[in-house]
């Protein structure tokens, strides 16, 4: 791997090709860096050796490629580069609970690292890759289906900063009505306590729908770890699922459930075509069509209930 990156990286820079895929390289680098003190050592202990049997050295010790300190340094400064696409490239291959709402920022995040990178060692390439970047997006911002926008805003684990907040709300709402939600009706309140209490409060709350109440909450980040499989989509679950449970908002509830149950990419169905090609056998071809939509649901979903139900 490091041979690979000397002969595509003569000086520190980015190059916009290497037969290295990112994910593995990513993987590599991350070793070695855990293994550096190691490494070290070996040549410090090698060294010693060659001292004392100098005369002995063979050929396969001479040609050691030690990695100098400038090595070290280039490859700390690509691994968050690296990590940025690997983290997208999983994402891109995921059937995570909300995981549609992670593809926006996952560009961003990747072209926000691409900015961090030193400018007196990346400058022109940083350049570069923005104004590719600026292309790419306004190619495709009208192409985009707002369906991104609005799983973005039911996230209230990530910032909705890089979408159309107009499109994702009437996205969401459109989806609402569907479920019999209707504008006039939500801004005629019957809650009489609250009308008691405080019925300047009551005025406000009327001209307001369920997902602009939502929106008005504030959110914070939970502390999710980097290692926890299932962190965001468990903690996003969980959320929607309790407002769910309560009877908070039920119909922006389900709508937020279906909304963010989709993935990003064919990925999933073909993992399901896969599935159905286990149930449906040569030596089963006479399975009823329900029974066997069952099986595979069953199959399908397994994972998922063991993800999301044990928490409840």
């Amino acid at each position: 791997c490091y041979a690979a990156l000397r002969d595509d990286f003569d000086d520190p820079h980015i190059i916009t090709y290497t037969e290295i895929r990112w994910v593995s390289l990513y993987d590599s680098l991350k070793s070695l860096i855990k293994c550096q003190k190691s490494i070290h050592t070996f040549y410090i202990d090698e060294i010693d050796d060659n001292i004392e049997n100098e005369e002995e050295e063979s050929d396969e010790i001479k040609h050691v490629q030690r990695l100098e300190e400038r090595h070290w340094e280039f490859i700390e400064m690509v691994l968050p580069l690296l990590k940025a696409y690997k983290s997208a490239i999983k994402l891109l291959e995921s059937d995570d609970f909300g995981t549609v709402s992670l593809v926006i920022n996952s560009l961003y995040r990747i072209k926000d690292t691409v900015e961090n990178l030193p400018a007196d060692l990346f400058g022109l390439n940083i350049q570069k890759f923005n104004d590719a970047f600026s292309k790419k997006m306004n190619k495709y911002k009208d192409q985009l289906h707002p369906l991104y926008d609005a799983a973005v805003l039911l996230n209230p684990y990530i910032e909705n900063d890089h979408i159309d907040i107009e499109k994702g709300i009437k996205f969401i709402e459109s989806k609402m009505k569907e479920f019999g939600w209707k504008e006039e009706e939500e801004k005629t309140s019957k809650n009489k306590t609250m009308t008691f209490l405080n019925p300047n409060l009551e005025n406000s709350h009327r001209k307001k729908g369920p997902l602009q109440r939502y929106l008005d909450l504030g959110f914070m980040i939970p502390d999710i770890e980097e290692n926890d499989k299932h962190g965001l989509g468990r903690e996003l679950f969980n959320f929607w699922k309790r407002r769910l449970d309560y009877n908070q908002d039920k119909i922006l509830a389900k709508v937020a459930i279906g909304i963010l149950n989709v993935f990003c990419t064919s990925c999933s169905a073909e993992r399901l075509f896969s599935k159905a090609g286990r149930v449906l056998t040569r030596d089963r071809m006479k399975l009823m069509s329900d029974i066997a939509e069952s099986q595979i649901l069953i199959m399908a979903n397994s994972n998922l209930a063991e993800k999301f139900c044990k928490f409840q």
